[in-house]
């Protein structure tokens, strides 16, 4: 199991002939997060394919991004560097479970409707204008005091953002400079220079030509339940703002519950995604090369940082979980030289026996082996 964080590291474990098996999983979701278990003990069982992991809370957006993953739990197939399947949602990965009354995803849609219209927020407004005009399709609309502008907009439930589109009075007086704050609630200008934009925008004048609209970056807005725009100029830097209509796209969460799931995942919920793709056969490991031990790799590698040398701790912790679930053994004769890693980067432990043949480690409570070495 291999735990990727930026996109070159990411591009490099695709590149290989070897099918890859991804995650993409976010540990703030529940249906991700149950996957996880699943899919790390599914990796130690089929060899011809390779498992990877991309934890978006840690990993680089460039990779989500590339991909276009928007929804949590995604497993997506690689082989030569080209996506062969992509698999979003916990019901399209578990197919073999019982579900009832799983919601399908909701599609895009206009979501003025779901807006706190009695709560919105608006600083820096001009007297005789409401902030509530810009999500009527009328006539009325928003002026400034001046150029700058921030309008706090709460939702009744949450929602995965997708994109905003702004209608302008007048292309002079039409927003520049933006900047977006997701779930930010009483926002000040004070806030502006200290707090930092989930993410930032500058429109032309030919955007406003054309449809202006802001395309959001579908790792930051997938679950919001407030958004906060501060305008800080407009195209032609005209003493007031104008904006005559704010069109918000995009979809309500799900309201899938895990109970629709039955029980936790387990592994032959995704054996399925290994055993039915005729594109997974490989030769087994009698033919991988190997770059050497533990010691060697380490050598050969002076320069690794420690987020890499963290990941080769996880990845031998895991194997030696993977065996005491399977087989209920503690292995006690790990050292450098049985830890070996593949061409690839991959680390892999080189029992010294087969997993039948491992010996039983009685548990021993800390107090007990102190006393014992103490002695």
């Amino acid at each position: 199991m291999r735990y990727i964080t930026n996109l070159a590291e990411f591009q490099q474990l695709i590149a290989e002939e070897t099918t890859t098996l991804v995650h993409f999983h976010d540990p703030s979701c529940n249906y991700s997060s149950s996957l996880v278990p699943a899919f790390r003990e599914l990796s130690s069982l089929y060899s011809h394919v390779r498992f990877a992991t991309v934890d978006t809370s840690e990993a680089s957006a460039d990779i989500e991004d590339m991909f276009n993953i928007n929804s949590f739990p995604t497993l997506v197939v690689f082989k030569n560097g080209e996506k062969i399947k992509k698999y979003s949602g916990l019901g399209s990965i578990v197919k073999n479970r019982p579900k009832k009354n799983v919601s399908e995803e909701c599609g895009d849609e206009v979501l003025n409707d779901y807006i706190k219209l009695d709560q919105i927020e608006c600083l820096n407004i001009k007297t005789g204008y409401e902030v509530q005009n810009i999500f009527e399709n009328d006539d009325t609309y928003l002026v400034s005091n001046d150029e700058q502008l921030i309008i706090s907009i709460p939702f009744e439930q949450h929602v995965k953002l997708k994109s905003i589109q702004i209608i302008p009075v007048d292309i002079g007086r039409a927003p520049k400079k933006i900047k977006l704050f997701v779930n930010k609630f009483s926002f000040s200008f004070e806030d502006v220079e200290t707090v930092e934009a989930t993410q930032e925008y500058q429109f032309t004048k030919e955007d406003y030509e054309k449809e202006a609209v802001i395309s959001l970056r579908a790792t930051k807005f997938r679950c919001v339940i407030s958004v906060v725009l501060f305008i800080e100029n407009n195209i032609e830097d005209e003493e007031t703002t104008a904006i005559k209509e704010l069109v918000l796209i995009g979809s309500p969460t799900g309201t899938t519950s895990m109970k629709d799931f039955g029980d936790r995942v387990k592994v032959k919920d995704l054996e399925w995604l290994v055993e039915t793709e005729s594109e997974y056969a490989e030769d087994e490991d009698d033919e991988i090369e190997y770059e050497g031990d533990l010691h060697e790799y380490l050598k050969n590698h002076p320069f690794m940082n420690w987020m890499n040398k963290m990941k080769i701790l996880r990845d031998i912790c895991n194997q030696l979980y993977d065996i005491y679930i399977k087989n209920k053994h503690l292995y006690n004769k790990i050292h450098s030289k049985n830890i070996v890693f593949k061409k690839s980067g991959d680390c892999v432990i080189n029992f010294e026996e087969t997993p039948d043949q491992l010996e039983s480690i009685k548990y021993k409570a800390p107090e007990v082996l102190c006393n014992k070495i103490c002695d």
